[in-house]
């Protein structure tokens, strides 16, 4: 068990708790506030956790600027940032921060006695107190704008162009809009990660704290043991951080365990009430503090905000425009609306990509979202905005579908791994819906190759046998899906799920155009013989690929011509094999660029066959690198498997426990064991391999190899390069400021996570700014990256 801990101060609470320069102040709503207390130190009566960067930024905003308003959206902790930046700014006595509460206050006229009030001036006319600011070089703080942002606006104008000592540091759920503001965005506290599964990993995460120092206030003595820690982690990413959402959430410890509040919050947020009595009423519950943002929004922004609400992920304008136009709102106006919604914090930015081709997305928190959903449920438009949405994936996948074995399909990787969450939604939403299933079962049906190299076969597979099951056996597509499901079985290596599809398929009749079914299901078929060791497999591959190839259909003759040269291969015709292969590679080149993994296994397969290891070790290697481009697990794991197999033929063979412990941790995350996968080439090496160095120091290489990173693994796999570097290629295209800084990072031996962390971006985007620069640089990795860095500086 792990008691609940007083969390370690952060460094900026250690700063203020030393420096002499540090007063408390006051924050009290104006209303409520007796005049002969207005200057009365305020005790936090809580922890201050985490943003130690945002006060920072704070910090040196302020030194530059004299207007800087800290926009977020409700609950995301603006008031309490803005107090603690204020109390630790001050550089004496008259310095010390003037707080303006507005939340209270219902008439912006009154916003100039408001300060008044504070400044302890008997009269609130706007020109006494501008006269008071005057000389004093004071930090005003203005919290909760929103609500009077032309008011505050004016004032806070007025003030900057006045008192030139003067510095203005106001909260809002949108900017002000004042010449030299500058905006800094509020956003949540870093959440665990969805990997983050172990105390350890939860120990560092602001969120997490949060919650466990609000959780030891609540129940002092209460124990968290390591299952405890998780459901806590799970709770606060499905909060995404919101400080109010896990204040609230920790306080209903009292009666729920963290495990049944993430339960509730699955279908309501209703569960998040019981804020203090003393703290503002829209801060009581996480509803109110939604009303009171919705309340400042137009009728067009709230059926915007409601219907945008459908994304479960991120979104594009085009995404937009096509749930939100109609009944109400005009498409030429949607932008508009974005943007205003944008600007009062209900919607973000959720850009990952900066390059030319980059297209703006959007997003919403989690408990704004269902909030929207809420109101769009209450309007009665539910059911048709998530058909729109619905019809949307539907034709995004059949154009992703059509392009996919062409140059594009880069493109439709990152777009669909962007649009991946609402995917899964449309689908589930689809399947909920009477009459919808058939939709679910064409989509489902779409892109096998794209599930399959981002190690999604499993999903796949689930929303197809679910579409299956909700459609008549006479749906059109059945028998496509059917062998569709199959391929994904046989890609987690289950055979008897996959007999069991190829069953129900049968054999279509070659009438109509039912032989490309037929074809497709023959080739599912060849794949099981092959895994199964049944000599059958090339036959049946080459007849599948035939009937492709008399159709015209060059993407579908790729697979099976794969199978029938690895097939034949094995059996000892490496020439046969050989051609088949060449086959592939010629279609690569001429249309199907997309396969080119495809071509690459094979001719590694067949040069290692062959007793060429060199050239093996070249394509498996090549492999790897389009792999680690694309971020496909399903394509690491094989090329790390057959680089394994090439080490144990050059008889390194420590070197190939260790690749072998690699691709054994890839497999895993696929959840497919290697000797099912490629059973017959992978017991043949790693017993050659196991026999030659001894069962205790192949364990204890595999061992290491199995305990690699993702980066570690690809970096050993292709480590031969790096001794024969030579010459380093020229940079294909110039580096940018970003990869340049990143670039010295690696040469200091920093991983990917290690980079995001001390740039503060995620690790996605950490990885894809490398893989940006190995590709711009003509590099296969990290090493030759470091290599190239050393040199430049030298020169």
């Amino acid at each position: 068990m792990i008691d609940i801990p007083l969390r370690k101060r952060s460094l900026r609470n250690s700063v203020d708790a030393l420096s002499p320069r540090v007063t408390q102040c006051v924050v009290m709503p104006n209303d409520a506030m007796p005049n002969d207390r207005a200057g009365q130190d305020h005790l936090e009566l809580t922890s201050f956790v985490g943003r130690e960067r945002e006060l920072a930024e704070i910090d040196l905003l302020l030194a530059e600027c004299r207007l800087v308003t800290l926009v977020g959206p409700g609950g995301v902790g603006k008031t309490r940032l803005a107090r603690r930046a204020g109390l630790g700014g001050q550089d004496g006595p008259g310095c010390a921060p003037v707080f303006v509460e507005l939340a209270g206050l219902t008439d912006g006229a009154l916003l100039p006695e408001a300060v008044a009030r504070r400044l302890r001036l008997a009269r609130p006319a706007l020109d006494l107190v501008l006269d008071a600011l005057h000389e004093r070089d004071a930090l005003l703080v203005l919290d909760n704008c929103e609500h009077l942002v032309d008011a505050c606006a004016e004032f806070a104008d007025a003030v900057l162009r006045s008192c030139p000592g003067a510095r203005v540091l106001a909260t809002s759920r949108e900017p002000l809009g004042v010449y030299g503001e500058h905006v800094l965005a509020v956003g949540p506290l870093p959440a665990p990660p969805p990997d983050a599964l172990s105390a350890a990993d939860l120990d560092d995460c602001d969120a997490v704290r949060l919650f466990l120092d609000r959780a030891s206030a609540v129940l002092p003595s209460m124990r968290i043991g390591e299952d405890g820690l998780v459901a806590v982690g799970r709770l606060c990413r499905r909060l995404e951080g919101l400080p109010l959402a896990i204040e609230l959430a920790a306080a209903r410890l009292r009666v729920l365990s963290p495990r049944q509040i993430d339960e509730c919050l699955a279908n309501s947020f209703d569960v998040l009430t019981g804020g203090g009595r003393t703290v503002p009423e829209r801060h009581r519950t996480l509803r109110a503090a939604f009303d009171w943002s919705h309340g400042l929004c137009t009728e067009a922004e709230h059926a915007v905000w409601a219907r945008l609400s459908v994304f479960r992920g991120s979104f594009c304008l085009d995404a937009a425009v096509g749930v939100c136009a109609g009944e109400g709102v005009a498409a030429d106006t949607v932008l508009d609306v974005v943007d205003s919604l944008l600007g009062k914090s209900v919607l973000t930015r959720a850009d990952e990509d900066s390059g030319e081709s980059a297209v703006a997305r959007y997003r919403m928190l989690e408990p704004l979202r269902q909030y929207g959903q809420e109101r769009l449920t209450a309007s009665g438009d539910r059911a048709r905005v998530a058909r729109l949405r619905l019809d949307r994936i539907d034709r995004l996948t059949a154009q992703a579908d059509a392009d996919w074995p062409g140059p594009r399909q880069r493109d439709w990787i990152a777009l669909l791994g962007r649009e991946d969450t609402d995917l899964r939604a449309a689908l589930e939403s689809a399947l909920a819906e009477p009459g919808e299933s058939a939709v679910a079962l064409r989509i489902a049906a779409r892109l096998p190759e794209y599930w399959r190299l981002r190690g999604l076969s499993n999903q796949a597979r689930r929303w197809l046998e679910r579409a299956l099951a909700a459609t008549a056996p006479d749906c059109p597509g059945r028998v496509y899906a059917l062998g569709t499901a199959a391929l994904h079985a046989l890609w987690q290596a289950d055979l008897d799920g996959a007999q069991a599809l190829l069953d129900q398929a049968g054999n279509p009749a070659v009438d109509d155009g039912d032989d490309l079914l037929l074809a497709h299901v023959i080739s599912a078929r060849s794949l099981h013989a092959l895994l199964r060791g049944d000599p059958r497999a090339a036959a049946l591959a080459a007849t599948a690929a035939r009937i492709f190839g008399a159709r015209g259909l060059r993407r579908g003759q790729v697979y099976p011509l794969l199978l029938h040269g690895v097939a034949t291969a094995l059996a000892g015709d490496l020439s046969t094999g050989r051609a088949a292969i060449h086959q592939v590679t010629m279609l690569c080149e001429s249309g199907c660029e997309g396969y080119r993994p495809v071509a690459l296994f094979g001719l590694a397969t067949l040069e290692l066959l062959s007793g060429d290891t060199d050239r093996a070790a070249e394509a498996a290697g090549d492999g790897l690198v389009h792999a680690e481009a694309i971020d496909s697990p399903f394509d690491r794991a094989y090329f790390l498997e057959v680089l394994a197999w090439v080490a144990s033929s050059q008889y390194d063979h420590r070197r190939a426990a260790r690749l072998f412990g690699a691709a054994a941790g890839a497999w895993a995350r696929l959840g497919v064991a290697a000797e099912r996968a490629v059973p017959r080439q992978h017991r043949e090496h790693v017993d050659r391999t196991r026999a030659a160095l001894g069962a205790e120091p192949f364990t204890a290489a595999f061992g290491e190899g199995r305990a690699m990173t993702v980066e570690q693994a690809r970096d050993c796999a292709l480590a031969p390069h790096v001794g024969n570097v030579g010459i380093l290629p020229e940079p294909r295209s110039e580096l940018t400021k970003r990869e340049l800084e990143i670039t010295g990072l690696i040469a200091q031996g920093l991983t990917n996570r290690d980079i995001a962390a001390a740039l503060f971006i995620s690790p996605r985007t950490a990885t894809t700014h490398v893989q940006n620069i190995l590709g711009k640089l003509g590099m296969a990795n990290r090493a030759q990256i470091a290599v190239w860095t050393t040199t430049q500086r030298e020169t």
